[in-house]
This record gives C-alpha cells, structure tokens and sequence, in this order.
C-alpha cells in the first residue's frame, strides 16, 4: 500500500551541510542539463536555475550553439556549453560530435537531466539514446528524463536502455504517462489484467507502481494534484497542495529540484523516491506561496524565486541561527523557569516535550497506585487481564487521530478528504504496517511481562528496582544501534540517575520481609518477567528511535497501530481472561471496587503511554527513558508513603539527589551541545561570509 507522506527523515540525512568547512566548490552538486533548442531556450534556463536554488554548486547547460547566447544572458550563474549546431544537424544528420561533448563531462557529473527544451529532431534523439547508453556505464550517476526525452521511450529498443537502470528517473505528466504506460505494457508484455489503450490509464498509486516495476526498478515521478512516486518497491504520495495556476515551465523547475535532490541521494539508490517526494513537496510549496502574492499573474520566476524559503520551511532544522548568551533570569516563577529552559536546552525543552513529560510522570504515577491496589485485592487480575484492557483503552483512544472523520492533523485536510472521498475508514499510514506490527510485539511483550511481574506479587519497591535499569538497558541499545556516543558527561548523568534509583529502592525495602519473600519461586518468575519487560522496553525505544528517523515522528500513528495490532495477540490467552471477567461480573462490592480501579488505571494507562510517545517524538527513546525512571522513582516515594513500603531515610535522600541531579545534568547537557553545534555552525557562516565580503 502506498505511502501518503511529507518529506522523510531518510532523505533529510542526505541533504548537504551547506556550513561545514569540509564542503568545496561542487561537493553540493554539479548537475548537468542536456535541453535547450534554437527554439526553446527558457525551459533549460528554468530547469538550471532552480537546480541552484535548490542547493546545488554547478550547473552546466548542454545545449545548440543557436541557444547559448539567449540562455547566458538569462543568468551569469550558468555555464552554458554548446554541444551541437542545429544548422549542421539539419545539412549532415550527424550528431555523433554531441555524443562527446556530453559524454567527456561525465566524471564532473553528479546529476544529468535530459529532455527541457529539447526537441524532437530526429538525429538529436538518437544522439541521446546514445548518451543515455553511456550514462549507463557509469557507477554513480543518476539520470532524469522529463518532456522531449520521454517521447523517445516509443519502442522496445529505448525502453532497454533505460529499464533495470534503478539510476534512471522519469517525471512524466499524465498524457506523457499514459503513452509510457501503453508503451510498456506493449513491449513488456505486461497487458495482462489491464486494459488494452494507455487513454485508459488511471495513474493511482498502485498503476504507477507496477509500470515502475515492469520497468526493472526505474523511479517514476507522476507529476498531478499528488505527485506519485514509484520505484516499483517504494511508492509515496506528495499531499502538498501547490498552487492554483498550471503555468508553462513549473514543470522544468521541479525537474531541476529533482536532479538535485537525487544527486546528493546516488550513494543510496533505495533513497530515491524518498528525495524525488520532497522536492515536489518543496516546489508545491513554493507555487502556493507564489500564487497566494500574485494570484493569476504567477509565472515559473515567481516560484523560482521561493524556492529556498520554501526548502527551510520544510527542513527547518538545517540552518540555526546564533543562540542568545547564558543568562540566569530570577527564577521566581513557573514560567521564569520553563522560559530559562526552552532558551538554554533547544530543541529538549520545548514546551511539547515538558508538556509530554508531565502527562508521562503524572499518568505514571497514578497508574502505579491503582496497579498497587488492584494487587491488593485480586493479584491474579494484574497480569495478562490488566493488560488487555489498557491496550484496549490506548487503541480506543489514539483511533480518534486516525480515523478520517476525526483527522486533524493535516493543515489543508487533503488526507482527510481522500480517505473519505474514497470511503476509508482511516487515513493513509505514513508507517509501513510490517514496522507497526514489530512495534506491536514489543509492546505485547512489555507490557505483559511487567504486569504479570506484579501478579506473581514481587514487591513494588523490588519491581521498581528491576525498572531501574530500563536506563543503562536504553543506552546499550541506542550505543549499540549506532544513535549514542558514550563519553564521560553521558556516562555520568545515566550513572547517577540508575544508581540514585537504585539506592533509594534498596534502602526503602524492609530487609526481613524482602529476604522472606525472595526466596520464594513465584518472586523468581516475577522477577524473570519484570527483567523481560526492561529488554523489550530498551529494544522498543531503539526500534521506534530508527523508525522515526526512517518514516518521519508520527507519534499519534505509532501509539494507535503498535497497540491494536497487540490485541489480537490475546486470543491466545482467551480462557484465563473469561475466567477472570466471569468472576469479576459477580455482583459484590468487591467487583465494583475492582471495576473502578480498572477504568481509573486504564485513563492514568492512557495519558502516560501518550506523554511517553510524545517525548520520543520531540527528543529520542533515552530522554523518554530518564523521564521514565524518574517517574518510577516518584512511585516509590507514593509507595512508601501511601503502603507503608519502608521508610524514607538517609538512602532516600542520596537516591533523590542522584535521580534528580543526574537528570537535570542530562536535560542541561543535550542543550549544551545543541547550543555547541548551533554556535559552530555559526562561525562558519560567518568566516564564510568574511572571505566572500574580502573577495
């Protein structure tokens, strides 16, 4: 199934450092555009320039000697090479000398674009059936044909030059697609199940997808309302609304952003759909914020013109600009103190993270009391019961986001509309199911485990001293998936925020008591769970970590599907949860206690699980992780406090100073080096600008 989506974190990792002192002239893009004719002379203009404000260093123009002076005045920017004479084509009907012309610049080469402006001159396309098989030789360069260069794609002998080429993209508009469609399920053999004429083609997801796999993994940009994008394995749907004019050359532009965002991708060829999606989202942008000023007077300048801002709105993250000095105000209110920190720890402290962090310790909080209470009264309910119902509680109430009648997530509501236009229950899925359905394991395997730990009627204090090392758990796995370095700062904060924990649970158990209980076989089993659920916990964060950089943060969606794809999982455990629910619907006022606890632990349930996906989306797994363990620190105080689970002692009071300092110092320093990195990159800027002001 396709995927609906904005620009992926996948292609975001692709995107050049502009400020890194590494980069030289080049390093950025050099792109070749192979177009232009004595009488079309603006359409490789377009394509070249929008390729530079795209990002890209160098832009050569290959064109007819009849051209390169109209196209040279247009922009000094471009380096326009003559390649041919149209007057000498058309007396010899030779164009071999082109061939090498283009052909040597090939090593300088990141990127070639085929087919703005260029015509339909016989000798020139067979020029170009030529370049494209020398294209094909080489290792890493990518190749886009768009306008003219799709029209050479007619027969069996074109389609072989460019199919099984995954280094090929084609960006054709709908009637250029239909004659491709028609072309390959002629000359493929593919007409099997479709109709027999390309007037027919519907151009969905799914048609592109099977042209793209016919074609051997080539990647087709289907430009339209919502750009389709289709390597035959990977298929995304641009919903960027663009704007409202169809004027001539937009084409062009988006072709030269697409070239440039798959150059910088060649070195990950699974990566191409992924950057051709977010330079039609780029150039959409860009033409809804052209017309939105000039209305019916927008041209292609026009969106040329936005297409850097346009390209910062969507990666926001990629430049920053100089943060403002450490100054202590006077912490004399909530809001003196949540403003010092979303000024000293970026992008840690927002106000969504905070926002997030609190509903995770509030919500966590609660739910351990009626957790503990539950245990009091029916410790068996606490295991696989307990936890069906708080999956069921979490899908019920994270549907609300997914389901079309309720989505409000989408600024234009495009989602919304196709899903109930094509009378779907829920909207797109930017996630692949397979990725939600490993996530769905994980959390089956967690939240059972935990729960039946506490059914086996393990200590609370014991249960959250086993958690206690979900810490160092989460942190081998981020070091181990390649997303943490662990220096000595980031080894002291975890230490002191585990071993603070771990000295306030020690010193809060009753020593005779715990000893007693230890030794007995069901504590064993609970504690074998509870050591169950920090593993998958630490693989869960790690997974959803990778997943978020892949796919995008969409937390909403992550907290919907990897809960009820748990549910079916419960079937297995069928028999034990009709015994229990037989029971519990006997009427007494022990049932009725036991019902309230359950619904307030499955609201408590639901506000902590949201808050804990929440974190992860604004920081990462191992922040989440910390705030976490704070929070099971926060229990143990209620425990001792409310169940007489100990005392609060000399230990209590080093553990406090641990947890709470340690986390402090971890919030402090991700804010310290985001504030490292921005200023780095600033004086880069800078020293940029200096040498460009003496030049």
């Amino acid at each position: 199934m396709p995927s609906f989506t904005t620009p992926t974190s996948t292609f975001k990792h692709h995107i050049p450092d502009l400020l890194s002192p590494a980069l030289h002239k080049g390093s950025c893009g050099r792109i070749g555009i192979l177009g232009g004719s004595p009488a079309y002379t603006g359409a490789p203009y377009y394509a070249g320039i929008s390729a530079l404000k795209f990002g890209a260093d160098l832009t050569y123009i290959f064109t007819a000697q009849e051209a390169c002076v109209a196209i040279k005045s247009y922009s000094p920017e471009l380096m326009v090479v003559p390649v041919y004479s149209q007057s000498q084509i058309d007396v010899s009907l030779d164009a071999s000398s082109m061939v090498d012309a283009v052909t040597k610049v090939f090593p300088r080469l990141h990127g070639l674009l085929i087919g703005p402006g260029l015509g339909r001159h016989p000798c020139i396309l067979n020029a170009v059936k030529e370049i494209l098989q020398c294209a094909r030789k080489t290792t890493e360069l990518i190749v886009v044909l768009d306008a003219d260069a799709l029209f050479l794609l007619q027969n069996k002998e074109s389609l072989a030059i460019v199919q099984n080429n995954p280094r090929v993209i084609l960006t054709p508009n709908i009637v250029e697609y239909k004659r491709l469609r028609w072309t390959v399920l002629d000359v493929c053999g593919g007409h099997t199940g479709h109709t027999a004429t390309g007037q027919h083609a519907s151009g969905s997801p799914k048609d592109v997808e099977q042209v793209a796999k016919i074609l051997g993994g080539v990647t087709i940009v289907l430009k339209g309302k919502h750009d389709v994008v289709s390597n035959g394995t990977v298929t995304l749907v641009c919903t960027e609304t663009g704007g409202q004019k169809r004027s001539g050359g937009q084409g062009d532009v988006l072709a030269g952003t697409i070239v440039t965002a798959c150059s910088w991708t060649r070195s990950s060829i699974a990566s191409l759909p992924h950057a051709a999606v977010s330079a039609c989202t780029v150039v959409k942008r860009a033409a809804r914020q052209a017309f939105n000023t000039e209305f019916r007077a927008m041209t292609a300048p026009d969106v040329i013109a936005r297409i850097g801002a346009s390209f910062q709105s969507v990666y926001p993250s990629l430049l920053s600009h100089q943060p403002s000095p450490l100054v202590l105000p006077p912490m004399d209110s909530v809001a003196s103190v949540v403003k010092f920190f979303n000024n000293q720890c970026g992008r840690v402290s927002t106000m969504e993270a905070f926002k997030g962090a609190a509903m995770l310790i509030g919500g966590g909080m609660t739910t351990a009391i009626t957790v503990e209470l539950l245990s009091q009264i029916d410790a068996a309910s606490c295991g696989v019961w307990l936890t069906f119902w708080q999956v069921l509680g979490i899908a019920i109430t994270a549907s609300r986001s997914q389901l079309s009648s309720f989505d409000r997530t989408s600024r234009d509501n495009t989602k919304q509309q196709d899903a109930t236009q094509n009378n779907k229950m829920f909207i797109p899925r930017k996630i692949p199911l397979l990725t939600h359905g490993t996530s769905a394991a994980l959390v089956g395997v967690a939240m059972i485990a935990s729960n039946s730990a506490i059914a086996f009627q393990i200590p609370l204090p014991l249960h959250i001293l086993l958690k206690s090392a979900s810490l160092p758990a989460a942190a081998a796995a981020s070091y181990l998936s390649g997303r943490l370095t662990l220096d000595g700062p980031t080894i002291g904060a975890i230490s002191s925020v585990t071993v603070g924990a771990l000295v306030a649970t020690v010193g809060g158990v009753p020593s005779a008591s715990s000893l007693q209980r230890s030794t007995s076989i069901s504590t064993f089993i609970g504690t074998l769970l509870a050591t169950s659920s920090v593993f998958a916990s630490a693989a869960l964060g790690a997974f959803q970590d990778s997943a978020f950089e892949t796919w995008g943060k969409h937390w909403r969606e992550a907290l919907f599907y990897s809960h009820a794809l748990t549910l079916p999982a419960f079937l297995i455990f069928w028999k034990q949860l009709y015994q229990i629910g037989t029971r519990w619907m006997k009427p007494n006022g022990t049932s009725l206690k036991l019902w309230v606890l359950l619904l307030s632990n499955i609201a408590c349930v639901n506000i902590a699980m949201s808050g804990i996906y929440k974190v992860t989306n604004e920081t990462s797994s191992l922040s989440c992780t910390i705030a976490v363990t704070v929070r099971k620190f926060l229990s143990l105080l209620l425990s001792v406090a409310l169940f007489n689970r100990g005392s609060f002692g000399r230990l209590q009071w080093i553990g406090t100073i641990g947890v709470f300092g340690g986390s402090t110092f971890w919030t402090l320093l991700r804010g310290h080096r985001e504030r490292r990195r921005r200023r780095r990159r600033t004086s880069v800027k800078e020293r940029v600008a200096e040498i460009e002001k003496r030049k």
